[in-house]
């Protein structure tokens, strides 16, 4: 697989500057930097104040518009974005129009971080947000094998002969993680359930490896 498609994009955000890496494991990647300087909040008043309030909202709305343009730019791979840092900006990010529609579903609910230090939270919030998304997710895997073994059984299938004979049938490949490395050189769609997770048994109860179909019933024994 492809190792932007398997990392999160992080956008560290503050009203000074925001700072995009790309997060793999143990690897962190500085992707670039944006910085500005928004108008502060200044105690006047009368007409002084009012057009001092929309300088501000201006240079606010330009400097979201530019965190998003770079989310957009970076993130559309990646398996899941992450905004962070002190401040309501990054919430402002999240709910922008300009975020392409198809990462905002990638996109977890905004982290309060007090500032930029990516590595203390990588090590720290991070990946604690990461394993349980990763949790959540798989244990929907697990669940959608069991209602569709239920429901449609004639659309999986499972034994390893009867795998690689259907190959080209097959849609997603959901493997054990003791069985990863037997599976390594498929490329496509292989979902990789974690032996942590205690649904994993499923896998193990047929072998370690279960094809779904693109059609039911559409395989060779």
């Amino acid at each position: 697989m492809d190792e932007k498609s398997q990392s999160v994009g992080v956008a560290m955000i503050s009203g000074d500057e925001s700072v995009f890496y790309l997060v793999n494991g143990t690897r962190t990647e500085r992707l670039c930097r944006i910085r500005t300087e928004l108008q502060k909040r200044q105690k006047k008043g009368g007409q002084s104040q009012a057009r001092i309030a929309r300088l501000c909202e201006q240079k606010r709305a330009i400097y979201v518009r530019q965190i998003a343009e770079t989310v957009n730019r970076h993130f559309l791979e990646v398996k899941r974005v992450i905004l962070a840092g002190p401040g309501e900006l990054k919430q402002w990010t999240r709910e922008s129009d300009i975020i392409d529609y198809r990462i905002k579903g990638k996109i977890s609910q905004p982290i309060a971080f007090p500032d930029l230090d990516i590595l203390s939270f990588v090590q720290g919030p991070l990946q604690t947000v990461v394993d349980g998304l990763e949790t959540d997710t798989e244990r929907g895997h697990v669940r959608f094998i069991l209602e569709t073994m239920e429901k449609s059984p004639e659309s999986m299938v499972y034994g390893d002969d009867v795998i690689r004979g259907n190959l080209e049938g097959i849609k997603t490949l959901y493997v054990h993680e003791d069985r990863e490395d037997d599976w390594k050189e498929l490329h496509g769609n292989v979902v990789v359930i974690s032996k942590k997770l205690e649904g994993a048994v499923v896998l193990q109860n047929f072998g370690g490896a279960i094809g779904l179909l693109y059609f039911e019933g559409a395989y060779m024994e």
